[in-house]
């Protein structure tokens, strides 16, 4: 496995092999599905446990630290109340873990003048879990033996109650200034949405 050494310096850099290191990696897991298929209430439900972790001279004290792809759990939960033939209510939750990040754990100024910002291990910290709720109500036509096609209407929210899940986290130090850790959300609102399906038979 490969990994930059700390504080690479890739901007510009004409010779990115130099801030390459070389290790091992391992990675390993577990999955779980179970589904209903049939009856008023049904859909699935899919869990994931891995875990991807890296050992590199050179990094985090030459210790095994997780990879940028490690996310020890995923889950999600779909189910779906099938009223009648022609409503139909759709619940889908998913969590999963945070990513893996490197942030600032202490500072220390020089003459009074620079902060330095001392950093943990690599990838020793976690961004904030991911979990939202979505749900749609659909609403089909009636039933008729001599239509070629069929139409309905989905009404969704995405994101039901509005988490506001961290697509980034990142330190911003402007001059003269204290550090700041930041979070970047894309979609932290509840999204709703009108769709209209049509199905050739």
């Amino acid at each position: 496995m490969i990994d930059y050494r700390d504080f690479a310096d890739l901007i510009a850099n004409e010779h990115l092999e130099t801030e390459i290191l070389q290790g091992t990696g391992k990675a390993y897991g577990l999955e779980l599905s179970i589904k209903k298929q049939v009856g008023t209430v049904h859909g699935w439900f899919n869990y994931t446990y891995s875990r991807s972790l890296r050992k590199i001279e050179g990094i985090s004290g030459n210790r095994w630290y997780p990879s940028n792809f490690d996310k020890p759990h995923d889950l999600s939960l779909v189910t779906n109340f099938q009223i009648n033939k022609r409503n139909t209510i759709s619940l889908n939750f998913v969590y999963s873990t945070g990513r893996a990040i490197t942030v600032p754990v202490d500072r220390h100024r020089l003459e009074n003048l620079f902060l330095v910002l001392n950093y943990s291990d690599r990838n020793e910290f976690r961004s904030p879990d991911y979990h939202r709720l979505d749900v749609a109500y659909t609403l089909g036509q009636g039933f008729r033996k001599s239509r070629k096609f069929k139409t309905s209407w989905t009404f969704s929210v995405y994101n039901l109650y509005a988490r506001r899940n961290a697509f980034s986290i990142y330190v911003v130090q402007e001059s003269f200034s204290e550090p700041k850790i930041k979070r970047l959300s894309i979609l932290g609102n509840a999204f709703p949405s009108l769709t209209f399906n049509f199905e050739l038979l």
